[in-house]
């Protein structure tokens, strides 16, 4: 097959990812042309996220792009080869990035003029690359395209030109938990479709027992806080207390995460313009009292993401909860999440991995709006109004069964929807280990059947493997539980490199901050 590779942004680790996949199906024997931007745009995401001039965020994108790695017959972008898109396409392909970039939490904040220029700036910059890939998708006869991301407006128009042609393509990014790669057939990062479908498969398969202590290990190096391969790490240094609001007859501890990282992606659109109109009528239906609700801003709403904060969200829901009576924990204060949800009788989340944290402990989780985790069994998800009869379920909530299946997402999420999690490690968030053996098959798989097959698809056939798992879980063990070591594969490794004169460009950036930090 002729595959295509393509990179826009010089993101790491992800330049590096694409360029080993490169070099399994090279090894494979098909057949690699790569694309990449060369600083022919004038307008883009990583640029405009932090606020850099054009020469020299541009030469530092090109010499730490997929160009100083050894991918072959490598496309350059022509900005004078552009294809027209409808300007409510173009719309809809960049409204991520400017949701992300300005960081972004209701609808009326995407109808800011200066938001919407800002959007308009990059309609120009995605016709380019929607015709030169376009051109070069039709040119060199690719049968698929392996392209990071998807979901940030240049990686989006590529992902409409491999759409309009009509061939496969996975968006690529690092995995959730650092090991192996995300891999997303014809979708872009965030797609739901996959994740779903495998959750839903395995929700109510018993795993084995080393398959249990993978994802003991996972849970115990979060609440331990030793999670350190993961992208952001929260909670670092906080402080454990006694509960901080009144002592109400239920405990609710409501915690949003930001609804830009998931605006525009159809898998998790509702008609509420924020979340907080469904929260405030789910206390309605559940009779809770808000003043027994303790509201958590997210700790990344005080961080800065490029040129902003989330002020914005925190805005929103802090005027919302002091509004009801709720007791409302700013997001730089040092609280402890993980200690709210031990103390908390019900978890309110829209999304966030807070949720599998609360499954953990075995606690009732409501989720507003969709989520991964949606279809794993462990917590109700409320989507549109119809929704609201899920909530019975809450009276039949088992703190047990809560425990096991969300053990049993994690090592979905881990080793099943993560792909080459054993060929592809994590030593930090940005230095890898790549070992030989990879299939390059499955990649030929995924894009003629368009989905995933399970990187493990074993699994056991009662629940006796996974329950001492479960009850040290239920403990709370995390000590005994982090004590598991995963045995490492017996393979050589594969040298995944820079070319030799641009090898000195890690060192460099290793002092710089990663990605969109």
């Amino acid at each position: 097959m002729r595959f295509g590779i393509a990179s826009i942004f010089s993101f790491r680790p992800h330049v590096e990812h694409l360029a080993y996949l490169a070099a399994v199906l090279e090894g494979g024997g098909h057949e690699i042309h790569g694309f990449t931007c060369d600083a022919a745009l004038s307008h883009c995401y990583s640029r405009d996220l932090r606020g850099r001039a054009r020469v020299t965020h541009c030469a530092g994108c090109v010499i730490g792009g997929i160009r100083s790695f050894a991918v072959p017959r490598l496309w350059s972008v022509n900005r004078r080869l552009r294809s027209s898109l409808d300007e409510r396409r173009l719309a809809r392909l960049t409204v991520s990035s400017i949701a992300t970039r300005y960081r972004t939490e209701s609808g009326a904040d995407l109808e800011i003029p200066d938001l919407r220029a800002a959007q308009q700036q990059l309609y120009g910059p995605m016709e380019v690359i929607y015709g030169n890939a376009k051109r070069w998708i039709g040119e060199r006869k690719l049968d698929a395209v392996l392209l990071f991301n998807g979901r940030m407006d240049l990686t989006a128009a590529l992902a409409a030109a491999c759409e309009d042609c009509r061939i496969p393509y996975v968006s690529v990014e690092r995995s959730w938990f650092g090991h192996g790669l995300l891999l997303n057939p014809d979708q872009n990062c965030l797609g739901l479709r996959e994740i779903k479908r495998m959750s839903l498969e395995f929700r109510d398969a018993p795993l084995l027992a080393d398959q249990a202590r993978y994802a003991g290990r996972i849970a115990a190096d979060r609440f331990r806080q030793r999670n350190t391969l993961e992208w952001r790490l929260y909670n670092m240094n906080s402080e454990s207390g006694a509960w901080p609001g009144p002592a109400g007859s239920t405990r609710v501890a409501i915690l949003p995460s930001s609804k830009n990282e998931v605006e525009g992606h159809p898998d998790y659109q509702s008609h509420w313009s924020d979340h907080t109109e469904p929260m405030e009528l789910l206390l309605r239906k559940l009779h809770l009292d808000p003043t027994w609700c303790v509201l958590r801003c997210h700790p990344n709403w005080s961080e800065r993401v490029g040129l902003n904060t989330g002020w914005r969200s925190e805005r929103l829901y802090s005027e919302w909860g002091r509004k009801l009576g709720m007791t409302v924990i700013p997001s730089s204060e040092r609280v402890n999440t993980y200690a709210l949800i031990e103390q908390a009788d019900l978890v309110v989340v829209n999304a966030s991995s807070t949720g599998v944290e609360a499954g953990l402990r075995g606690k009732p989780v409501v989720g507003i709006g969709h989520a991964p985790y949606e279809d794993a069994g462990f917590s109700v998800h409320i989507q549109d109004d119809p929704d609201w009869g899920l909530l019975d379920e809450l009276k039949r909530h088992d703190p047990e069964r809560s425990i096991r299946r969300t053990l049993r997402y994690l090592y979905t999420y881990g080793r099943r929807f993560t792909q080459f999690e054993d060929y592809v490690r994590a030593h930090t968030t940005l230095r890898y280990e790549y070992l030989r053996g990879a299939d390059p098959s499955r990649l030929v798989r995924m894009c003629e059947n368009r989905r995933l097959e399970p990187d493990d698809p074993a699994s056991g056939t009662d629940d006796e493997s996974e329950t001492s798992i479960v009850q040290l879980v239920r403990r709370g063990d995390w000590d005994t539980l982090g004590k598991w070591e995963r045995p490492r594969i017996q393979a050589r490794t594969l040298q995944v490199r820079r070319r030799f004169g641009l090898r000195w460009v890690d060192g460099v950036r290793s002092i710089l901050p990663r990605g969109d930090l």
